[in-house]
C-alpha cells in the first residue's frame, strides 16, 4: 500500500492522491498559530474528544453539509460525537466511530502520566470564509509509563484542511518522529468515512505517513 500514490474511488466517488502522484497536491504547510481568530482547543487529554465547534464554512461531506465538528486527541475530527481509540478500525466499518476523518488516528496523548499537559503540545483550528484548518502540534504517542517514566514518546505534527471552494480534503504531515511501541497492531488509521459507516476511503492502516 505504501507504494501507491492514489486510491479509490469509494462508494460515493471520493479518491485520494498523495504528493507523489502527478495529479496530487503540493505539500505546503499552513501555519495558523498567529492568524486572527485561531482557537486553541482546551481540555484534550488521552483518548478524549472536544466539541462541538461550529463549522461556519459551507462544506459538503459526502452528500450532506455538517454544521459542527468535534476534535479528537487521537488525531481525527468527527461530525458526530464519537470517540476513536486503540485498536483503530479499518475504514469503512459499521461500528462507531462513523462520520469522521482519520488524519493520523493513533494512540496519541496531550497529557503525561500525571495527566499534566505536556509543554509545547497543542491543537488549534482556524476558519476563514471558505476553509477550516485543524493542526495537531508536537503531539506524542502514548507510551508505557513503566518504560518511559512519563507516559509518552515521539512527536507528531499534522493538519487537515477542508475547502468549501472545491469540497477537497487535504491531510498534511510536517513532522513524525518515533514509533508507537506498546502494541503495533491496529495502531494507526488514515482515511474518511460517511455517517452510516458503510462508505469510506482508506488511505493507510498501520502505516506511518
Amino acid at each position: 500500500a505504501t507504494a501507491q500514490t492514489s486510491g479509490g474511488p469509494d462508494g460515493f466517488g471520493y479518491v485520494w492522491r498523495n504528493n507523489s502522484d502527478p495529479n496530487g497536491p503540493t505539500y505546503q504547510w499552513i501555519d495558523i498559530s498567529t492568524r486572527p481568530g485561531v482557537v486553541t482547543v482546551q481540555g484534550l487529554q488521552d483518548d478524549n474528544i472536544r466539541g462541538p465547534f461550529s463549522l461556519s464554512i459551507p462544506f459538503t461531506y459526502y452528500w450532506y453539509s455538517p454544521n459542527k465538528f468535534w476534535i479528537g486527541s487521537n488525531g481525527y475530527i468527527g461530525f458526530t460525537n464519537g470517540t476513536a481509540a486503540h485498536p483503530f478500525p479499518t475504514i469503512p466499518a459499521l461500528p462507531t466511530p462513523n462520520d469522521w476523518m482519520a488524519i493520523m488516528a493513533s494512540d496519541l496523548t496531550f497529557t503525561d502520566v500525571n495527566t499534566d499537559t505536556i509543554p509545547g503540545v497543542h491543537c488549534q483550528f482556524w476558519q476563514g470564509s471558505d476553509s477550516l484548518i485543524v493542526t495537531w502540534e508536537n503531539v506524542p504517542f502514548w507510551d508505557d509509563p513503566s518504560v518511559t517514566g512519563v507516559g509518552y514518546s515521539g512527536t507528531n505534527t499534522f493538519q487537515v484542511i477542508l475547502s468549501a471552494a472545491d469540497s477537497s480534503i487535504t491531510y498534511q504531515y510536517k513532522a513524525q518522529v518515533g514509533t508507537y511501541n506498546p502494541n503495533p497492531i491496529n495502531f494507526m488509521e488514515v482515511g474518511i468515512e460517511n455517517n452510516s459507516g458503510g462508505i469510506g476511503l482508506e488511505v493507510a492502516h498501520d502505516t506511518y505517513p
